[in-house]
């Protein structure tokens, strides 16, 4: 069965000014699919998943990163390119990952790898085998992030302790603005990622509403639909 899925990239705009360039995350999204995106990934196999995140980074490194108007609105040099990965994928990729990083390298973009909330019930029985390689990839000098951390009950927490998580990527509580339980442990989550040296990322910012809300927290990087558009680059299909 062939996919077919339209690769984008979304600006992730840092708080303190961009002195080195902008910040971009590479999403894949299914075409004509009906379900929203995040059900359609929980569906699909990990095989099928890690033929699109290899098919993802060919298709990144085949972009003309000298227009930088078609990567980023502002035009200005990639910094930083976000990529996600399902944590259960990366010991099966690591060489992939190295080389797509050496090449990102080479146009002076530093590569993160998001660690995805996506996990299957083996993820115990393969947390050791991941964290090798999370450790072995860290010491090739790349970064990762984690997407939707969930506070420290999620099964990916151990990895915030270790030091080897350099951003952490939140989503503003629906009932921020009003619920104050859920605004005091929002902030207090906030506060014990940035105690560690970690830098925050509050995505999925929609509003003007939300947009108010950040003045509330010490965030490094924002990132959402009120701060620009996903920008497609390009199209793959995969078997």
């Amino acid at each position: 069965m062939q996919l077919s899925l339209d690769v984008y990239v979304q600006e992730i705009v840092a708080t303190s000014g961009r002195p080195e360039g902008v910040s971009v995350e590479v999403l894949v999204r299914p075409i004509g699919s009906s379900l929203p995106t995040s059900v359609y990934y929980d569906l699909l196999s990990q095989s099928k998943a890690k033929k699109i995140i290899l098919a993802s980074m060919t298709s990144i490194l085949n972009l003309d990163f000298s227009d930088m108007s078609m990567i980023a609105g502002s035009g200005e040099q990639i910094c930083q390119l976000f990529f996600n990965v399902e944590p259960e994928l990366l010991p099966e990729i690591k060489k992939e990952i190295v080389e797509f990083h050496a090449m990102l390298k080479m146009y002076g973009i530093k590569l993160v790898i998001e660690l995805t909330e996506r996990v299957t019930l083996e993820f115990d029985k393969k947390y050791r085998d991941i964290s090798e390689t999370l450790f072995e990839l860290s010491d090739e000098g790349i970064c990762f992030a984690m997407d939707d951390f969930s506070g420290f009950r999620d099964v990916r927490r151990g990895w915030l302790l270790t030091g080897a998580i350099s951003i952490v990527k939140l989503v503003l509580p629906n009932d921020f603005s009003y619920v104050s339980k859920s605004r005091h442990d929002f902030l207090f989550l906030v506060n014990e990622i940035k105690a560690r040296n970690v830098d925050v990322v509050i995505e999925k910012v929609e509003t003007f509403k939300e947009l108010l809300c950040l003045d509330m927290l010490s965030c490094d990087y924002v990132q959402g639909h009120f701060f620009g558009e996903p920008q497609k680059v390009s199209a793959l299909s995969v078997f």
